[in-house]
């Protein structure tokens, strides 16, 4: 590739409005996140999606990160919003944490791999932020450097990977975070860290957890106490509480037991009592506690 790769910076508005323009009619611009330099494009062109996996020599089933500048452009990319979802948004963004929904038709099969699913994140950097307010659509924005080499976190980094292979690179000096975001996917009923980021999200049974199912297996319920765990490298900066309850079907009850630390402790006749339930209905509480990177 031998393209004209406009320079663009981040302090002039009208180049903030070119970038916007360039992504609006199909181009590829380099952009600024609080975590790495981004490949942005429309998120949803297919044809947009296509050319950053050949620009980045991306395997396509690898699914991109969209990025929006308001929680009010997510209804649109996704099936439903979980309450998982709207707690951990309300809690942590903007900011470097990407959740993993199931999508709406509206997103392309090309901008998710090939997966039902979305990765949905509203970075808390506000060039980042303004660009996508400019083009007027959501960005599909993987790390802006060829596979393989590492993320890029200043804009020199971007030129040497991106230069005439882009419509334009924003410069919007050195990233703030330096790591990619953090990955938590909450199709599942249970929320899971897919990928530790910049601040990483950990999730730890709260003293209620499956408190009814407690109940059932045991004459006498008692709560569990929290055991925080130390991670080398990350230093605690906070946590958030979760909660909502479920209702499980027989059918996956005994699976959903099985997953817990009461499986291997639980005496017959309450393991019996559990089995018996038509269905069960049960409160989950989580803490997630946030690390960030030293």
């Amino acid at each position: 590739m031998n393209m004209d790769t406009r320079l663009l910076d981040e302090k002039n508005e009208q180049d903030i409005k070119e970038a916007g323009k360039i992504l609006r009619r199909g181009g590829l611009v380099a952009i600024p996140t609080e975590t790495v330099y981004g490949l942005a494009g429309n998120a949803l062109d297919p044809t947009v999606s296509a050319q950053i996996y050949k620009v980045k020599g991306r395997p396509s089933d690898n699914p991109l990160i969209v990025h929006i500048a308001d929680i009010k452009e997510l209804p649109a990319l996704v099936e439903e919003i979980p309450e998982a979802a709207k707690k951990l948004a309300d809690a942590f963004w903007p900011g470097p944490l990407t959740i993993i929904m199931k999508k709406s038709p509206l997103v392309p099969m090309q901008t998710t791999g090939g997966l039902d699913t979305v990765a949905v994140r509203m970075p808390s950097d506000p060039t980042a932020r303004a660009i996508i307010n400019a083009a007027g659509v959501p960005l599909a924005a993987p790390s802006a450097n060829l596979s393989g080499l590492p993320s890029p976190t200043s804009f020199p980094h971007v030129c040497d990977d991106l230069m005439g292979r882009v419509d334009g690179i924003v410069n919007g000096g050195d990233c703030e975070v330096g790591v990619e975001s953090t990955v938590i996917t909450v199709v599942t009923e249970i929320p899971r860290v897919l990928r530790p980021g910049g601040r990483m999200i950990y999730v730890v049974p709260g003293a209620e957890h499956l408190y009814q199912m407690k109940a059932v297996l045991y004459d006498t319920p008692y709560k569990n106490p929290v055991q925080e765990v130390a991670y080398e490298g990350f230093r605690p900066i906070g946590e958030r509480e979760v909660s909502g309850s479920i209702t499980v079907p027989a059918g996956q009850l005994e699976a959903l037991f099985a997953m817990t630390p009461y499986y291997w402790k639980t005496p017959r006749d309450g393991a019996a009592r559990l089995a018996a339930l038509p269905e069960l209905t049960t409160d989950i509480a989580f803490r997630f506690l946030v690390f960030e990177k030293e």
